[in-house]
């Protein structure tokens, strides 16, 4: 994952579920900034149904964020690259040459580019940038046990949402809450975040 490929994400502008998408890609993306995830999977992460990951990959394509290099057939997932603020947004039917070393012309001088900036330092997530990643630390914090849910079930966006309201209602940051819910006993297994609400409240105690 490229933090500036994130950083690109959480700032589009777009609507809600198609930059909450492109955030769950870009998470995703490798170090070239392809994702390859199916309708399923990123619906799964999403909160979305297929048809609306669907309208949400069309709005992206149309706006220039992301761009479809390979469509997936079967169980294989279709392939996307990311824009980010580095580079201009990828044009559709474009041909990406990928070159190991940089060849000169005999006789002349090479040119060399400028080194690229270096990539920006983590930014500490705002209220709209909670993400599963953010979910995951809060479940390990209240020692909750997710070894019987499905591997992208605490990925889902309700959960997400769940946790940014409770930060709002008791005033917290992610760092806090998890500190709160060290402090209190084991939560055991739970379906959705706001069982936590009484663990954050002895903790705080």
């Amino acid at each position: 994952m490229s933090p500036l490929v994130l950083h690109h994400a959480l700032r589009a502008d777009v609507p809600t579920a198609p930059r909450f998408v492109l955030v769950v890609m870009a998470l995703h993306a490798d170090h070239n900034a392809r994702c390859a995830l199916s309708l399923r999977e990123l619906g799964e992460m999403a909160g979305l149904s297929p048809q609306g990951v669907s309208d949400a990959l069309r709005r992206l394509q149309d706006a220039g964020h992301v761009i479809l290099r390979s469509k997936g057939a079967g169980a294989r997932a279709s392939v996307y690259e990311l824009a980010s603020p580095s580079q201009p947004p990828p044009v559709p039917g474009s041909v990406l040459l990928e070159i190991d070393e940089p060849v000169s012309a005999p006789g002349r001088m090479e040119s060399r580019a400028a080194p690229a900036p270096p990539d920006p330092p983590p930014v500490a997530p705002d209220p709209g940038a909670l993400t599963s990643r953010h979910v995951r630390a809060v479940l390990e914090a209240a020692r909750v046990d997710t070894s019987g849910e499905p591997d992208l079930y605490w990925s889902r966006h309700d959960h997400v949402r769940d946790l940014q309201d409770i930060l709002n209602r008791h005033g917290l940051t992610v760092s806090a809450a998890c500190a709160a819910l060290r402090a209190a006993p084991g939560s055991g297994r739970i379906r959705r975040l706001t069982a936590l609400e009484a663990a954050l409240k002895k903790g705080r105690a």
